[in-house]
C-alpha cells in the first residue's frame, strides 16, 4: 500500500495508486471484485478505508465545505 507523503498536512495523490496493490478495487465496480475468502474482503476494505489518497480527498472534502463521503 501507497504510504503517506512526509509533511504531516500533505497527503498521498492519486498517481501513488499506480503503486499500489488496492489500485484495482478502487477503480473498478465492487460487483466485479473476487475474493477468495469473506476475511480476504474484509481485511481489503479496511485497508481501503486506510488509504492515504482516499483519507486526503475527504480531507479536501470537508475543508471545502463538502461533507466526506460515508
Amino acid at each position: 500500500m501507497v504510504q503517506p507523503k512526509d509533511s504531516a498536512t500533505e497527503f498521498a495523490d492519486v498517481t501513488d495508486c499506480s503503486r499500489c496493490e488496492l489500485a484495482v478495487y478502487c477503480y473498478t465496480e465492487p460487483s466485479t471484485w473476487i475474493f477468495r475468502t469473506k476475511s480476504e474482503m474484509a481485511e481489503k476494505r479496511e485497508r481501503m478505508e486506510r488509504c492515504p489518497v482516499k483519507v486526503g480527498q475527504e480531507n479536501r472534502k470537508a475543508s471545502a465545505g463538502g461533507l466526506p463521503s460515508a
